[in-house]
């Protein structure tokens, strides 16, 4: 039995007084004896944590220092030393569990030292002065001043080093927004100057996506739009990279199909527009950005009018009408649909007039666009992922709607099928659509599906493909890379690159850049394979010391890469690793809004957009709704404190 658990013991049998009241504690010699039991209790546990503690200093420091070793050639000035055994002193401590310390630590009223990321020795080194004091000693060597400032240089320099990348200097705890402009920037000056005033700090050009000529007028909009506005925006251009897709599909039957947007109970929402069209171009399906056209012949066309009315017989031989709205221009008519309807070359069309001054003439459509064939996919069916580069085709199904055939589609780079083997997981879409490599060929790969929607999904031309099982030998710079390397520099402020699995791809970009006179240029890169996850250490330390440096961190890749189970967790594990390195940290979110804007963002949205407190930066896709995600995003930034973290973290990284 302890002094103290005996003081308590013997004030607890003292009898009681004739008033009722407990003599036990009241009496002064069991007081005295109980004060200097919990006084020497105190003592003790104070002794036994600031033996944890030095103990802890000095296991972490024997831990750290082979990384440093390893990581001395990079290592060219103070300010990089000092970031770099920050980091492995951060990785050394993620060695231990430190639960229990935690917890005595806390009782004690003191912090853990995991909740320090910027400046790991210097909390530790705080934690061990602290506990001097309060056993009454008064150390020489811990000097508050000195302490303080170790512990303030952490948070400035991370500070320092996003301001050095978004050349941005708006004060601790702003974040950065950085939106990737959509193809309509190239045509609409105005669409960049709104979402200028919605935010936007940086523009981001993906060069996986368009053609130089296509990038050249975005950046020409964007200049126009900061001089008129006065608002700088920092401009990355992000290279394609050696982006893993599938090939083509062959062109499917040239059929126009016209859909109707409906609400739950089979109500027109609003009517569709179709533009008829005599250019003689080709009619085409509606578009994310443009609406369905047929193309007609040039004089019929120049006798309609708004009001008139258009009749025909779809494929299925059902009567539907087009209404005229307006006129376009001399070549082009826009009408309107409120049903359904299938077309195809030489539909003829008849013009109704609103007048019935004259009768009206008719004319044939003109011929579509062909659009890809898709392959429907449902759980359990089978996938051939092809070594041949000739178009896919879909699968084969009899008149009840049954399996009979699997669809193939051919992989762009055939040679990253040698890394598969059965029992390998392929995912494709960001993680829409799952497969289990069940046996390989000649032909390639065959999938049997096994994580897709209950209805199915439709496969079809060049959808990203991953192989989160497989250590795909990739490089990080492909010949397109390397092209729109050459236009991007004359006019980037920061360029991207999405595909990195070692520290030595960092080198290779570096050599690039010096190669175009570009060495100052600053970079962002993405980690997306689990191979750059393990390697990440390495990799922050390569990257800082090629100078102004961030780390993009992108949910949608990672879960296909480390599935949903922990994907939380190993975000925010990267994202305290890059913090504990004074990295910049580049967060993708899709937080959006409803397109009609009465209903909110989804809560998982607003808890990923709500990590934009610990990061540099936040990135948007290249949606329509934009401006309304940038209003959402301005908002939260205004409104965001730090998050405080969780006491237990488990250890699920390599480093």
């Amino acid at each position: 039995m302890t002094e103290t658990e005996q003081a308590v013991s013997t004030a607890s049998q003292r009898p009681r007084r004739k008033n009722g009241a407990e003599s036990g504690l009241a009496h002064p010699a069991d007081r005295a004896r109980l004060a200097k039991a919990m006084q020497l209790a105190q003592a003790q546990e104070i002794a036994t944590l600031t033996e944890q503690i030095d103990r802890l200093r000095e296991q972490m420091a024997d831990a750290a220092r082979p990384l440093l070793e390893r990581w001395q050639p990079w290592l060219h000035d103070t300010d990089r030393r000092i970031s770099a055994e920050n980091l492995a002193c951060h990785i050394a401590l993620q060695q231990y569990d430190l639960r229990e310390l935690q917890q005595r630590l806390a009782l004690a009223g003191l912090a853990s030292p995991q909740h320090h990321e910027t400046h790991v020795h210097a909390a530790l080194e705080a934690i061990a002065c602290a506990l001097q004091r309060m056993a009454g000693n008064t150390p020489g060597e811990c000097r508050s001043s000195d302490l303080r400032l170790a512990m303030q240089r952490g948070p400035a320099t991370l500070a320092h080093n996003a301001a050095q990348l978004f050349k941005a200097d708006k004060g601790a705890g702003h974040t950065t927004l950085m939106v990737t402009l959509p193809a309509a920037c190239a045509d609409d000056q105005a669409l960049v100057r709104e979402m200028l005033d919605a935010g936007m700090d940086c523009a981001r050009i993906d060069c996986a996506h368009g053609a130089p000529a296509q990038w050249q007028r975005m950046v020409d909009n964007l200049f126009q739009a900061r001089k008129e506005t006065g608002r700088d925006c920092r401009l990355l251009f992000e290279l394609g990279g050696p982006a893993l897709h599938t090939g083509d599909m062959r062109a499917a039957a040239p059929i126009l199909h016209i859909k109707i947007r409906r609400d739950e109970y089979g109500n027109t929402l609003h009517p569709t527009t179709i533009i008829l069209d005599s250019s003689g171009q080709p009619g085409h399906p509606a578009t994310p950005l443009q609406p369905a056209r047929i193309a007609v012949a040039a004089d019929w066309l120049h006798r309609l009018r708004p009001g008139d009315a258009i009749s025909f017989r779809d494929l299925r031989r059902r009567k539907r009408e087009l209404h005229v709205q307006a006129r376009l221009s001399p070549t082009e008519v826009a009408t309107s649909c409120t049903e359904g309807a299938w077309l195809i070359p030489g539909t003829l069309l008849e013009h109704v007039p609103a007048k019935k001054s004259h009768a009206g003439a008719t004319t044939s459509s003109g011929a579509f666009t062909a659009t890809p064939e898709y392959i429907l996919l449902r759980e359990h069916e089978t996938l051939l992922l092809t070594r041949t580069q000739q178009p896919g085709r879909a699968e084969q199904r009899n008149a009840r709607n049954e399996f009979l055939s699997p669809g193939q589609i051919p992989c762009a780079e055939p040679g990253a099928l040698d890394n598969l083997r059965p029992g390998h997981e392929v995912w494709f879409d960001g993680g829409r659509i799952g497969g289990l490599t069940e046996r390989i060929d000649d032909q390639g790969v065959w999938l049997r599906i096994t994580r897709i929607r209950p209805e199915g999904e439709r496969l079809g031309s060049r959808t990203s493909l991953h192989f989160p099982d497989s250590n795909l030998q990739l490089p990080a710079l492909t010949t397109h890379d390397l092209a729109a390397l050459d236009i991007a520099v004359p006019h980037a402020d920061i360029i991207g690159l999405p595909f990195v699995q070692q520290a030595g791809d960092i080198d290779q970009v570096a050599n690039e850049f010096v190669r175009r006179g570009a060495a100052h240029l600053p970079l962002i890169i993405r980690i997306a394979t689990r191979t750059a996850i393990a390697a990440l250490p390495d990799i922050l330390v390569r990257g800082s010391a090629h100078g102004p440096f961030g780390v993009r961190i992108d949910r949608d890749s990672l879960r296909t890469e480390t599935g949903h189970q922990h994907l939380t967790e190993i975000m925010e594990d990267m994202l305290w690793l890059c913090t504990a390195g004074h990295v910049p940290v580049i967060w993708t979110t899709q937080v959006e809004e409803s397109p009609d804007g009465q209903r909110a963002p989804p809560c998982s949205e607003i808890a990923t957009a709500a990590t934009a407190g610990h990061v540099a930066c936040v990135l948007l896709g290249d949606t329509a709704s934009n401006r309304r995600r940038l209003a959402v995003l301005h908002d939260l930034r205004m409104q965001l404190l730090a998050q405080g973290k969780n006491t237990v973290r488990h250890r699920l990284m390599p480093w």
